[in-house]
Order: C-alpha cells, then sequence, then structure tokens
C-alpha cells in the first residue's frame, strides 16, 4: 500500500527515483513479503509458481513491484512484464520477454539462473496461459520464480495437472487489515480523529483509502460524505476529487487519459500544447490511481470506468469533441508508417461505439489472440473451409496457400489452440491465374473493369475466407476479423478498394452500412451452389483518414437535438443515484445527465423542480405496497428530507446500521427501475 517517505540519497535515472518512491510508499503486506522470501532465500524453493490473485485495486500491482524490489535486493534479477503492454501472441510475449532480458543485460540463450519473472494483470493473459505453461515456462532454469498477479484464481490446470499442481502456490490478496490501513492513514497525513470514518468507508481497500487521501490532501474535508450506502466507493471517492481538481486544463488531461488506451506526453501536447504536456504528463503519473506502463500512462480499469462515464455525462459535445481529436491524433501518427501500437490505439476506441454492439462480442478479446499461419495451421484451415463451405471451396484457399500464405491469419485461444481465421489477401493486380482459381477473383475482375486501372503501388485488399471453428461467421470470430482488417485499412495507405465476402449478406448489411461500404450485388459470386455477398469500399474516393472521420461523426447520436442525451441504463441508473444525493440541491441537480432525458425534456418546464417532481413521484410508489413502505423510510430520511448522518437517518428509523444500509439500496435500486421504466415508454 502506498505511503510518503522521503530518501536522502538521489536517484542516478528516473527509474531509480521512481522504484524509490514506489517503495517508499509501501506498508503492509508482512505476510504476502515472508512467503516471497522464503521462496527467494530457500535452496529449493517449495514452488515454483506464485499466483497472486484479488478483485480490482487491491493492491496487486504494488505488491509486484515490492516483489521486484526485494528481489533485486536479494542479488536476485528481476523481470516485470504487465499484460496491459503485451501484444497476446506467443510471437508479442516472447519479443516482449526479449526486450525485458536485454535491459537487464541477458539474452534469452543466456537466462539468468536466479531469475524471477513477474507478470502483472495475468487476467489479460488467459489466451496465452496454455502455451505458458507447456512451452514457455519448461525452457527457463529450474531455479526461476515466477509469480503471476490478477484479478482471477488461476485455471485449474495450475493446480491439477501433476507437474505444475505441485509447483503451484495460490495468494489470495485481502484488504489491508485494521493496523496497516490505520499506519498508510498517518503517513499520508490523514488526523487521527478521521481514521475511524474513512476505514468504515473503505474496509482498508487500498485504492479506496489512497483515492480518500486524495481527496483529504485536496483541502477538502470530506463533509456530507456519506458513502455507507454506496457499495461503490472507488467511484464515490472519484467523484468528489474530481470535483477539486487545479483547473481545467489538469480535469481535461485526467478525462483524457480515461478515454484512450495509453496517454503519452505526445498525446497531450496534441491536445493542450507542448508547454503544458510536460507538467501534465507529470501530474497524471503521481495520482494514485493511474498506473505507468511501456507505452504510457493509463487509469485503474475501476478508475476508467467511473471517470469516462462521468464526463460522457457531464458534457457529451465535449466529449465527443475529445474522442474525435484523439482519433486524428492516431490517424496523424500512423501516417508515418504502420504501427501495431497505434493501430491498437485506434481499435480501442471502437469500444465505445454502441451502433456496432450487435455485431460485435468484445469478450473474445480477453480469450484470444491473431498471429500469422503456420504450415502446421494450414490443415486445419481447409478442413475448416471444407467443412463450412465445401470442397470447391477448399480447393480454391490451397490455390492462395500457394500464392499468398502470409495472408492467412490464425485466431488461437487457451481451450482451443485454433479457434478461426481469417484470409486477407492484398493484391497489385488480378491475374489470369487468379480468375482462374476463384470466382471471387472473376466477379471482382469484372468490378474492377468499371473502374480506373490500378496505378502502382495500389493495391487491392479482399478479405475472402472468414470463420470460426464451431460459430462459422458469428460475432466472436467477426471482432477478430475487424480487428485484422482495420489495422490493415490503416496502416496501408495504398489501398484502392477492399471486397470483404460474406456468406450471408443480410446478417452484416446494418455493420457494413454504419462502416460506409456498399453492397450492390456486382461483386458477388458463388461457389459450391452458394452465393456469397461482397460489400466494397473505394478508397481512392473515401481515402482512411476521411473514412474514419466519417466512421467517428456516426457514432455519437444523441437524438436530433443535440442537446438530448441516450443513456444505457447502467448510465441513468448511476444518474438517479446522482440526482438523489443532490435532491436538496437544485444547482446540482441542474448538471445532472437526466435533465437531458425524456422524463425532464418533455414536459413543460424542463427545470430542476420537474426532475425533483419526477424523482418524488417514483419515491412515493414505494408506499403503494406495504412491503415497500419500509424502503421509502430509507430513502425519505435519507435523501428527501435528509438527517444530518447515516447514522442518525437509521437511530430515527430505529433501524439496526446493516438493515437501513440494505434498505436504502434497495429503495435507490427501485426508484431508478421506475424512472427508467418511463424513459422507455
Amino acid at each position: 500500500m502506498a505511503q510518503s517517505r522521503q530518501s536522502n540519497t538521489t536517484p542516478a535515472k528516473l527509474a531509480d527515483r521512481l522504484a524509490t518512491v514506489r517503495h517508499g510508499r509501501f506498508v503492509g503486506r508482512e505476510t504476502e513479503l515472508a512467503l516471497f522470501r522464503s521462496a527467494l532465500l530457500a535452496e529449493l524453493a517449495p514452488f515454483v509458481v506464485l499466483h497472486v490473485y484479488g478483485p480490482g485495486g487491491v493492491g496487486k500491482t504494488t505488491l509486484l513491484h515490492e516483489y521486484a524490489r526485494v528481489a533485486r535486493t536479494a542479488g536476485r534479477t528481476a523481470v516485470l512484464l504487465d499484460g496491459h503492454n503485451l501484444e497476446l501472441s506467443p510471437i508479442g510475449f516472447t519479443q516482449a520477454w526479449h526486450m525485458a532480458l536485454a535491459q537487464q543485460g541477458s539474452t534469452a540463450d543466456s537466462v539468468p539462473q536466479k531469475l524471477v519473472l513477474l507478470i502483472d494483470t495475468y487476467e489479460l493473459m488467459t489466451p496465452l496461459d496454455g502455451w505458458l505453461r507447456h512451452e514457455f515456462l519448461p525452457q527457463l532454469p529450474s531455479t526461476v520464480l515466477i509469480v503471476f498477479a490478477g484479478r482471477r484464481a488461476p485455471a485449474a490446470a495450475w493446480r491439477t495437472e501433476p507437474d505444475w499442481g505441485h509447483l503451484t502456490r495460490l495468494l489470495p490478496l485481502p484488504n489491508l487489515n485494521r493496523e496497516e490501513s490505520q499506519t498508510y492513514l498517518t503517513v499520508r497525513g490523514i488526523p487521527a480523529t478521521r481514521h475511524e470514518d474513512l476505514l468504515t468507508y473503505t474496509h482498508g481497500h487500498p485504492l479506496a483509502l489512497s483515492l480518500a487521501a486524495d481527496v483529504l490532501g485536496q483541502g477538502d474535508g470530506l463533509t456530507a460524505f456519506n458513502p455507507h450506502t454506496e457499495p461503490d466507493i472507488v467511484r464515490v471517492l472519484l467523484e468528489r476529487f474530481t470535483r477539486n481538481v487545479p483547473d481545467a486544463q489538469h480535469r481535461q488531461a485526467l478525462e483524457i487519459c480515461a478515454h484512450v488506451r495509453v496517454t503519452s506526453e505526445a498525446l497531450l501536447a496534441h491536445f493542450l500544447g507542448h508547454e503544458a504536456a510536460y507538467a501534465l504528463f507529470d501530474w497524471l503519473s503521481s495520482l494514485s490511481f493511474i498506473q505507468q506502463g511501456a507505452q504510457g500512462l493509463f487509469p485503474h480499469d475501476l478508475a476508467r470506468d467511473v471517470l469516462d462515464a462521468n464526463f460522457r455525462w457531464r458534457n457529451a459535445q465535449a466529449y465527443e469533441t475529445m474522442h474525435h481529436t484523439a482519433r486524428r491524433f492516431y490517424e496523424r501518427e500512423l501516417g508515418s508508417g504502420a504501427n501495431l501500437a497505434l493501430s491498437a490505439d485506434v481499435i480501442y476506441l471502437l469500444r465505445y461505439y454502441a451502433a456496432l454492439d450487435p455485431y460485435f462480442d468484445w469478450n473474445i478479446l480477453s480469450q484470444a489472440y491473431m498471429e500469422r499461419a503456420t504450415p502446421a495451421d494450414h490443415p486445419f484451415i481447409l478442413q475448416m473451409i471444407r467443412q463450412h463451405e465445401g470442397e470447391e471451396a477448399e480447393a480454391i484457399a490451397r490455390y492462395w496457400l500457394q500464392k499468398q500464405p502470409q495472408g492467412f491469419i490464425i485466431f488461437r485461444t487457451i481451450q482451443e489452440q485454433q479457434f478461426g481465421f481469417v484470409v486477407v489477401l492484398m493484391l497489385p493486380a488480378i491475374t489470369v491465374e487468379d480468375v482462374t482459381a476463384d470466382p471471387a477473383l472473376v466477379a471482382a475482375h469484372a468490378f474492377m473493369q468499371k473502374q480506373v486501372p490500378l496505378r502502382p503501388p495500389e493495391v487491392i485488399n479482399v478479405v475472402r475466407f472468414w470463420m470460426g471453428r464451431h460459430s462459422y461467421q458469428e460475432a466472436d470470430v467477426q471482432t477478430l476479423v475487424a480487428m485484422n482488417s482495420s489495422a490493415t485499412w490503416i496502416s496501408h495507405r495504398h489501398m484502392a478498394w477492399t471486397f470483404a465476402c460474406t456468406a450471408v449478406p443480410q446478417q452484416w448489411q446494418g455493420m457494413f452500412s454504419r462502416l460506409n461500404f456498399d453492397y450492390t450485388g456486382e461483386a458477388d459470386f458463388t461457389v459450391g451452389g452458394h452465393r456469397y455477398g461482397v460489400f466494397t469500399h473505394n478508397w481512392r474516393t473515401e481515402p482512411v483518414g476521411e473514412w474514419l472521420e466519417w466512421l467517428g461523426a456516426q457514432y455519437f447520436q444523441y437524438g436530433a437535438n443535440p442537446a438530448s442525451l441516450a443513456l444505457s441504463q447502467t448510465e441513468f441508473a448511476e444518474a438517479v443515484r446522482q440526482a438523489l444525493r443532490d435532491f436538496t440541491r437544485p444547482h446540482l441537480l441542474a448538471n445532472n445527465p437526466l435533465m437531458r432525458t425524456k422524463i425532464v425534456r418533455e414536459t413543460a418546464d424542463p427545470s430542476p423542480t420537474t426532475l425533483q417532481q419526477a424523482i418524488q413521484q417514483a419515491a412515493d410508489s414505494l408506499t403503494a405496497s406495504p412491503k415497500e413502505e419500509k424502503f421509502y423510510a430509507a430513502v425519505y430520511r435519507t435523501y428527501l428530507k435528509p438527517a444530518p448522518s447515516q447514522e442518525a437517518a437509521a437511530e430515527l428509523l430505529n433501524l439496526p446500521f446493516g438493515t437501513y444500509r440494505y434498505r436504502l439500496a434497495q429503495g435507490v435500486e427501485r426508484i431508478a427501475d421506475w424512472l427508467w421504466t418511463r424513459e422507455q415508454a
């Protein structure tokens, strides 16, 4: 856990300075440290792999950095990798591994015998779990010590396989205990008179404790701060923290950091100017909920979701502007050449595009990875094509394997090494051999005959085959296809046309129309008696930069009136909770996202008073049932006519505090549901 101590020694490098500060902010975890030290110092360690796991914000990353420091102090070589910064493929992991070894003065051919390998955010590494266990880790020296840290307990194989089960130790990470929490608060300068309240609020959750100290450090005494009814203490504290950031520019830097995949100083300079970027980057890196990676800064996942949703509620137009500005930065950088990290940054923004949700399964991104197919994958690919599209299609695939094997991309998962694939062709011309071998190229050739001929170095891009092992052409595999294709389109500046082939064009018409691809039927073709639909895009008339600009404009649709706001049910419920907290303060209600929704806007008087009336009506609905009147009483004494404190409200209601909190939470949930039903009517 973090705290503030000073060192009298000036570190030689900034990395050393960061490590010194990080260690100076560490408290507690004596049991976890003792276990790690016992393995370090043992002649034959009782375990080789230590799995540290626990919920977000519990301090896994902090503990891993302390493990690395302890290892180096003991004379061991420590290599720390983070799932946030790794390309999820064996090749990508191996490259990161080689780079990390080189920084330690070692190579893959001379791995230190006393190595400690630490991998953070291991839940993102799920697609590589089996490969790591069966292929990569067994090649390391027998004296190595490996530590994984993630949100979930490891896969059962780590415990059930006879070899790994004997050498694996699980370490669930709890919240800080009372003594550790008090030590942390004392070092952060929090008065002892506030400790009891903060310990009650946070239950020793490290990120919550750190945020509470940050808020108090701003000079906010946390007056009227009653988070007993809020199970998400991190969200409450972040809301309080963001109310008192130094100025508008610092707030903007924080909002940018929450929205993009990683924040670099160059990105901040693009938004806010070079002079401001340096100081703002330093400020962001100093925040307790901001983490540092090889490519830049990124918020803790819990903080990211809260900050981004909060900004979108508060100012939808500014949020949209920020999104477009970030995208234009990536486009400019990609103009200098292909860059996988930047392509990932652009694709990351797609998660905000609600219009594509029906066609995407974003969960697959944490379960699968893609890489160029090897000869060992070719039988699987051919068998899949034969199974789903027939023998004639298989013969066509064999032709392309001979001519352009680099266009075959395999998708892998931990459960099934070969999950699916895509074939993406880049053709400088359509040859006689292509037309003879593939009816899709017959149709494409006829289509191109009506267009301006290709001019070197132009190419035609054909997304020819794509499918999953079981689901054929469905959202999960399509998500991976889209990621691969988008990266190709963004990074390749000499495409003239794209032809995207689909087995059931009606299924994907909505998605492709949102991507500004055309479907005329002119490029359709038949193989094995089945007619395939082909969507096309002319990159000459709409280059990648213009396409991305158009694409972004489609995904922020708040209705005909730009002041209106469409919220998801989750966002709507969060806005209701905030409105209840601000019920007696109309000047704060005026900025609530509900002011821009149907329940207020479609009234004769769209004012804070109308919002108060809507909330009161929703609360009154609880009195219609004797079983729910108790929920109304808790809401009434907390928000509508609030008692001085949560404890006082419970006392007025003659309830144990736990019972009061339960009834209040139930009342708030029912009010949110009642209002949501009216919003959707």
